[in-house]
C-alpha cells in the first residue's frame, strides 16, 4: 500500500504490552499505527522496507526527525541538537576520547568536520566512529521505547539525505530490543500473547534472509524456527517439541511473528509444503480416473449397497465444498473439485440399482460376476457356521444384489428365520 502521509500518536508502555500490534498487522492496516507502540511503527517500516521520513514530537515540545531507506535507519536528529553532538557525547562517555583532548582537537581543526578531525588526529579508529554513530542512533530510537506518548507524521518516499555511512538494521534492532524486554519474563508472561496462535500452523514467509538470520538468531534458534515453521504441526505442538525451553521458544516465536518472519495458517501442510501437496493431489486424481466407480468411493464392487452413501459422504467431507484441502491454494482447490466430480459420477451410478447392475456387467464381465457371487455365497455359509448371523446376512444380500439367484435367496431367508427364532 502506497502512502503519501500518515499521522497519529505512538504510545509505548515499556512492557510486553508493546508487542500487542505486530508488524504484519500494521502492514495490513496502517491505521492501526495510530495509538500503537513505537516498536510496532519500526516493525512496519522494516517489513515494508520503506523509504521516507518520520517526525516524532513529545507533548512537552521538541521533536526528532528520523530518515529511513529500504527499511533501515539512515538519520536521527533532535531539533536544535546536531547529531554529531550525540556521537561526541558517546565517545566521551565510553572513554574513547577524553573531553580535554576533544576540545583541543576541535580548536585546532576549525573548519574541518569534527569526526573527520578526530580520525585525522588518531583520537579514534574508524571502528570507533562506526560504533559511536550506530550506538547514538540506537540510543535516540531507544527513548521512544520508554513509557510515553508521541505524535508522529510519516512521509512516504520522502528523500533522505545520507550524512554518514552507518545504517541501523531495524530488524536486528527490534530483535535486540525484544530480547531485553523479555529477559526477565517467563512462559506464563508470554503465553497469553501467543494464545490465538497456539492452534494454528506456523509457516516461514521467506522475509528473513539467510545472512540476516545468522546475525539475529543462534544456530539452535534457527533450527527451532525451521522445525516450528514447516507448516506441519500447530504452534502448541511445536513448542512442546522444541529444542529450547518453553520460555525461550515463546520469546523466539514472539520475535519471529512480530517481524513477519512467520505467518499462521488454519490448516497444516504435508511435509514438503504446498507444492508437494499439489503433486500428490494431481497424482491421486490421475489414479482415480482409471479406477472403477466402487474403488473411487473406497469400497469393493461386492460391498453391500447400504455402505455406499456413507462412503460418498466421507469423500464429500474430504474433497467437497468446505473441505480443508480446497483451502490450501488455487491449484489444490481445482484438483479437489476435479476429484469430487469423479466421486459424484461414481455415486450417481452405484446408488441406482439398475445403473449399478449395468455398470458391473460392463466393467467386470459375466464370468467375474459369477465367480464373485459364488465366492460370497461360500463366505456366507462360513459365517453361518461360525454363527456370525449379521455378517452372513450382509454377505448374502450383497450376492443377491449382484446376481439374484434362488439358492442365494433361500440362504438369506434361512438366516432371517434363524434370527426371528432367536428373538
Amino acid at each position: 500500500m502506497d502512502l503519501v502521509s500518515l499521522k497519529g500518536t505512538l504510545e509505548s508502555d515499556a512492557t510486553l504490552k508493546d508487542f500487542r500490534i505486530t508488524g504484519p498487522e500494521a502492514v495490513e492496516d496502517p491505521s492501526r499505527l495510530d495509538g500503537a507502540p513505537f516498536l510496532a511503527f519500526l516493525a512496519w517500516v522494516a517489513m515494508r522496507k520503506a523509504t521516507g521520513t518520520a517526525r516524532v514530537e513529545s507533548a512537552a515540545g521538541g521533536g526528532t526527525l528520523l530518515g529511513f531507506s529500504q527499511g533501515g535507519l539512515l538519520t536521527c536528529e533532535d531539533d536544535g541538537r546536531p547529531f554529531n553532538d550525540e556521537v561526541l557525547a558517546w565517545l566521551v562517555e565510553q572513554r574513547v576520547v577524553e573531553g580535554p583532548r576533544l576540545e583541543a582537537i576541535r580548536a585546532a581543526s576549525a573548519g574541518t568536520p569534527i569526526l573527520q578531525a578526530l580520525f585525522a588526529h588518531k583520537a579514534c579508529t574508524p571502528q570507533d566512529l562506526v560504533e559511536a554513530i550506530k550506538s547514538s542512533k540506537e540510543r535516540l530510537l531507544g527513548r521512544f521505547l520508554q513509557r510515553g506518548r508521541w505524535a508522529f507524521e510519516w512521509q512516504d518516499k520522502a528523500a533522505v539525505k545520507r550524512t554518514d555511512p552507518v545504517v541501523v538494521d531495524l530488524a536486528a534492532f527490534i530483535v535486540s530490543t525484544m530480547r531485553l524486554m523479555t529477559r526477565s519474563s517467563y512462559a506464563s508472561d508470554m503465553d497469553p500473547l501467543l494464545k490465538d496462535m497456539l492452534g494454528r500452523y506456523p509457516n516461514s514467509t521467506g522475509a528473513l534472509a539467510p545472512a540476516q538470520a545468522e546475525v539475529i538468531f543462534s544456530d539452535k534458534e534457527r533450527m527451532v524456527l525451521e522445525q516450528a515453521a514447516d507448516g506441519t504441526v500447530t504452534l502448541k505442538d511445536g513448542i512442546a517439541m522444541s529444542l529450547l525451553s518453553h520460555t525461550q521458544t515463546d520469546r523466539l516465536i514472539l520475535i519471529a511473528a512480530f517481524l513477519g518472519f512467520i505467518e499462521f495458517r488454519t490448516l497444516g501442510l504435508p511435509k514438503g509444503g504446498i507444492e508437494t501437496l499439489e503433486k500428490e493431489l494431481k497424482s491421486n486424481y490421475e489414479r482415480l480416473k482409471g479406477e472403477d466407480h466402487f474403488q473411487r468411493l473406497g469400497v469393493h464392487w461386492t460391498t453391500h449397497p447400504k455402505h455406499y452413501a456413507d462412503a460418498y459422504r466421507k469423500m464429500a467431507e474430504r474433497w467437497g465444498p468446505g473441505s480443508r484441502v480446497r483451502q490450501h491454494s488455487a491449484a489444490t482447490n481445482e484438483l479437489a473439485i476435479a476429484v469430487m466430480d469423479l466421486m459424484d459420477e461414481a455415486f450417481a451410478v452405484v446408488q441406482d440399482p439398475e445403473a449399478r447392475a449395468r455398470y458391473r456387467l460392463q466393467r467386470f464381465g459375466k464370468e467375474t460376476i459369477i465367480f464373485g457371487t459364488d465366492f460370497l455365497y461360500k463366505q456366507a455359509h462360513l459365517a453361518v457356521f461360525r454363527e456370525e448371523w449379521d455378517v452372513a446376512q450382509e454377505i448374502i444380500e450383497s450376492a443377491i444384489d449382484i446376481r439374484p439367484k434362488g439358492e442365494y435367496t433361500a440362504l438369506r431367508n434361512s438366516i432371517i428365520n434363524h434370527a426371528v427364532r432367536r428373538d
